[in-house]
């Protein structure tokens, strides 16, 4: 019995077949206003953006998430909190499905601040 279900797991949803999934942010240090734009293809069921901050006595430095079909026009993405950068945390951006061809992350960083950050996303088709 254990056999066979060792052969099912595939079976059952552990294969990675449509993921799509980076590291886009390797210990980048924030010290002024950025944004990171991350290309999709619109056609994604569901997506996860998680970020690792390091130290920093930033106490006032966010981050928030937006869309664009087009990568000129941007809008906030509906219903997403704008997350404060906070030292020695991990949070995450997600949703069931994104239907825009960008995302990107806005980094407000506070004034004479460095924030340490590292970024991973995975879309699931």
């Amino acid at each position: 019995i254990i056999i066979a279900l060792i052969a099912m797991i595939p079976a059952i949803g552990i294969s990675q077949t449509g993921v799509v999934w980076s590291k886009f942010m390797v210990a980048d240090t924030l010290t002024a206003d950025t944004n990171v734009t991350i290309s999709t293809s619109g056609i994604y069921s569901s997506w996860n953006v998680f970020f690792s901050v390091g130290t920093t006595t930033s106490t006032a430095s966010t981050v928030k998430v937006q869309v664009s079909p087009d990568n000129s026009n941007w809008i906030d993405y509906a219903n997403m909190i704008t997350q404060t950068l906070v030292t020695n945390t991990n949070f995450s951006f997600e949703d069931d499905y994104v239907s825009f061809r960008y995302m990107r992350f806005v980094f407000d960083i506070e004034a004479g601040e460095s924030v340490p950050i590292n970024g991973w996303y995975t879309f699931k088709k």
